[in-house]
């Protein structure tokens, strides 16, 4: 396995990572929001 091949991977391997994290934190605001609306209803 090249070095250059490895970094390629690593750095869309990071990508994913912080998407996943963004998607994560996302939905937890989603619920989060969710259960206000149900406390405001």
């Amino acid at each position: 396995m090249s070095k250059a091949f490895f970094y390629a991977q690593l750095k869309e391997l990071k990508d994913v990572g912080i998407i996943s994290i963004i998607q994560s934190k996302w939905q937890i605001n989603m619920h989060a929001l969710n259960a206000k609306n149900d406390i405001t209803r």
